[in-house]
């Protein structure tokens, strides 16, 4: 860290003019902004072939190089693209964009201490030598030094999208990380009038702008984040964004009134459901929606939801889940067992990462405990397996097993639960049933 202060100190002292960019011509320009557009709808082949468009057309405009980044996303293209721009600027060494490029490609930390002090170099009063500096500092958890470089970056180059969504993301941050800091209030209002003055105002469109929507939604109060999110949802109305800007407009309609929650409920869910077949948003969405908590959003809320949403994910395992779930929580075990059948049947064949099928399993498997059929219960618990599952499994399958008075499973249930979450509470459940079952001491240390 010493050794990046005296970097910093050094370029700080630099006052040599800055370098002006070069002009994107209006093909270039194009390109880029298509890049953007594909990155915003998630397609990153269109993005990656319009960024190097575009970076064809102007290879020495250092912002084109920040998409470029972002769209390599396999270890071959980071290998490939590290290897090229390390050989370019032993060619071309007077090339900024270039060192800029190879700073954020580079592996070791040095190189790219190296790499962006060369940029200062080559322009000290230009912003890219300090934004990258500010990503080096940020890595090494330095965030002062990080926070005042970007700072100096944003100085040099008002303006410019990608540095002001990013010192943004920066405050957001600290905003996030340091909530007892006396300078919370002074980030988040500098961050609030970045984005507005800077991003919102100037580039709406923009990926960069886009990009820094998640930062905001987190660290403004309530009125101010409901704002973003409609503009949000407006603006880029099928983005991947679109589940947090709705949970953000949820958090506040639910606690208000359910009228309203169920009909932006309805035209959120519609919206997703152009995008794509078996969203996984959706079922965020919906998740959100259904468990929101507060009383207003009832089972009437999930009345009005669950038959339509049902009808039209036929092959979606979390809306399934995510329904059957609720009805079980709130006591109608016949149609929760029903839909987490459902839900587990379709798993097999398309799972989501917000229903694994051993979630689902315990799910059905604690709705059956509730229906009191502990045969089923038992059964459908045994056959849970994964480590993130199956203490929350065995517990409910020694539940099963007690009530069927079978006191061997009931003993070798809770012993996997203690194998897997040796808390007080269950190594006490443990001796019990070993005592029950007339096991030796030494045996249940040593299960």
């Amino acid at each position: 860290m010493a050794a990046m202060r005296e970097i910093l100190v050094c370029l700080f002292l630099l006052a040599a003019p800055a370098a002006d960019l070069p002009a994107l011509s209006r093909d270039a320009s194009a390109a880029y902004e298509r890049a953007q557009r594909a990155l915003i709808a998630s397609d990153l082949a269109t993005a990656e072939r319009e960024i190097a468009r575009a970076i064809e057309l102007a290879p020495d405009y250092p912002p084109l190089y920040d998409i470029y980044r972002t769209t390599l996303q396999t270890p071959e293209q980071m290998k490939a693209a590290r290897e090229r721009y390390a050989a370019l600027v032993e060619r071309e060494p007077g090339r900024l964009a270039f060192w800029f490029i190879h700073g954020r490609l580079a592996e070791a930390v040095a190189e790219r201490e190296r790499a962006f002090a060369k940029v200062v170099e080559i322009d000290p009063k230009g912003p890219w030598g300090y934004f990258g500096l500010a990503w080096v500092a940020r890595s090494k958890e330095d965030y002062d030094a990080a926070l005042a470089l970007y700072e100096k970056a944003h100085a040099a180059a008002p303006d410019e999208p990608a540095i002001t969504s990013t010192l943004v993301g920066m405050l957001a941050f600290r905003v996030q990380t340091e909530a007892d800091s006396a300078k919370t209030g002074e980030w988040r209002a500098r961050a609030t009038k970045l984005f507005d003055d800077r991003l919102v105002e100037k580039a709406p469109r923009s990926y960069h702008t886009y990009s820094a929507y998640p930062s905001m939604l987190s660290i403004s109060p309530t009125k101010k984040a409901v704002a973003y999110a409609e503009r949000l949802v407006k603006i880029f109305p099928k983005t991947q964004f679109i589940g947090v800007a709705y949970n953000v407009i949820f958090a506040d309609l639910v606690t208000r009134d359910e009228a309203a929650t169920v009909a932006r409920a309805k035209a959120a869910l519609a919206n997703d459901m152009a995008t794509t077949e078996v969203s996984v948003s959706r079922e965020m969405l919906f998740s959100d929606f259904v468990f929101a908590p507060t009383a207003k959003t009832g089972r009437a809320a999930v009345d009005a939801l669950g038959a339509e949403l049902l009808a039209s994910s036929e092959r979606s395992p979390g809306i399934y889940y995510t329904v059957g779930a609720r009805y079980a929580v709130e006591g109608d075990t016949t149609l929760g067992i029903k839909l987490l059948a459902r839900a587990l049947e379709l798993s097999a064949a398309a799972e989501s990462p917000l229903a694994p099928p051993d979630a689902i399993r315990v799910a059905l498997g604690r709705t059956y405990l509730r229906a009191g059929d502990a045969a089923r219960a038992a059964e459908t618990l045994d056959a849970v397996t994964s480590a993130e599952h199956v203490a929350a499994a065995a517990i409910g399958a020694t539940e099963a097993y007690e009530r069927l008075g079978n006191a061997t499973k009931a003993y070798e249930a809770i012993v996997r639960a203690v194998a897997v979450s040796p808390t007080p509470e269950l190594e006490k459940r443990l001796a019990e049933a070993a005592k029950t079952e007339g096991r030796p001491a030494d045996e249940v240390t040593a299960a």
